[in-house]
């Protein structure tokens, strides 16, 4: 049996991991650069994912065929645990957090299959890698949504430099301008060249016509009373708003989340962890500030009902 001073060193070791400095410096890398490395880590972090699911729920699929049908609710019951956040870890939608891992090895250790010291260890390793390369793809594609950010405002409102903005720099930001020989700065440009104050247009999508009055089709995730069903609302929203592609969706959002992300999002049964991604679901779809209001409302009941019923 894995002892409590293992459980704690493979806690340490996951907060270790996700304070540590990322191995890479995105500050020196281009747009192209820091998507080609995103969507290898991406891939990477999804055959982990994958790796790890497999073990966990192969596990509990042999106590199921053991027990019963309720097998789940009685795993939950011995680990402590709500139902809904065994069927998470089964479903993937764990948070790379110490609680998540925790919660994950009270299930393996339950489960005959997973009970050896070998195999908790092999899916500590498993978690630890995971959450690294989660974290790297969050700072890249932080980092891409400010290189694209930047490219739109050098384009909105060139700086006088009298050539495109993508020019050669691969969506950098533009280098400072060189000194003159006697080490002062070029004067600044008359106030009229100037670029103006107001920030650039938002790249998010524009409204979504709506229904003709009387005959309003909008999904409405209100009516959802199950978390499958806020996720069958979330598909039915986009197709309401044109079934755009999921890369096309990425683009709105400039690569803030991934298509993959969404891709999984849309495929699963649980409602997003963060309230940042739904909003962005829904602003990329054309949502109104109606829209956005009525989702986040819904997605706040499923929320707090989460929290009540498994506690912090």
């Amino acid at each position: 049996m894995v002892t409590v001073a293992g459980e704690l060193g493979a806690t340490g070791r996951l907060l270790a991991e996700l304070v540590e400095p990322v191995s890479f410096d995105v500050a020196g890398m281009d747009v192209r650069e820091v998507r080609r490395l995103r969507e290898s880590k991406q891939q990477k972090l999804t055959g982990l994912r994958a790796r790890l699911n497999l073990l966990i729920t192969g596990a509990v699929q042999f106590e199921l065929d053991r027990i019963g049908d309720d097998g789940v609710e009685v795993i939950a019951a011995a680990a402590g645990m709500a139902p809904e956040e065994v069927w998470r870890i089964l479903a993937g939608e764990y948070r790379t957090s110490p609680i998540w891992w925790r919660r994950i090895e009270r299930v393996l250790m339950l489960c005959r299959p997973s009970q050896e010291p070998e195999k908790v260890l092999q899916a500590q390793e498993l978690f630890v890698q995971i959450a690294r390369l989660d974290k790297e793809v969050g700072i890249l594609t932080q980092r891409a949504a400010e290189l694209l950010r930047r490219r739109r405002a050098a384009q909105l409102y060139p700086a006088g430099t009298g050539r495109h903005p993508d020019e050669g720099d691969g969506g950098k930001a533009p280098a400072p301008r060189p000194a003159e020989a006697d080490g002062k700065q070029e004067a600044p440009a008359p106030a009229e060249s100037e670029a103006p104050e107001t920030r650039p247009a938002s790249s998010w999508q524009t409204p979504a016509i709506p229904d003709l009055h009387g005959h309003d089709q909008r999904p409405d995730p209100l009516q959802a009373t199950t978390e499958a069903e806020f996720v069958a609302a979330m598909r039915a929203y986009r197709i309401w708003a044109g079934n755009p592609s999921l890369r096309q969706m990425q683009d709105r959002c400039g690569g803030q989340i991934s298509y993959s992300t969404f891709r999984n999002m849309l495929a699963g049964t649980t409602v997003p962890t963060q309230l940042a991604t739904l909003e962005t679901f829904v602003r990329v779809l054309g949502g109104t500030a109606e829209d956005l209001q009525r989702w986040t409302t819904a997605w706040r009941r499923f929320a707090l009902r989460q929290s009540t019923s498994s506690g912090p």
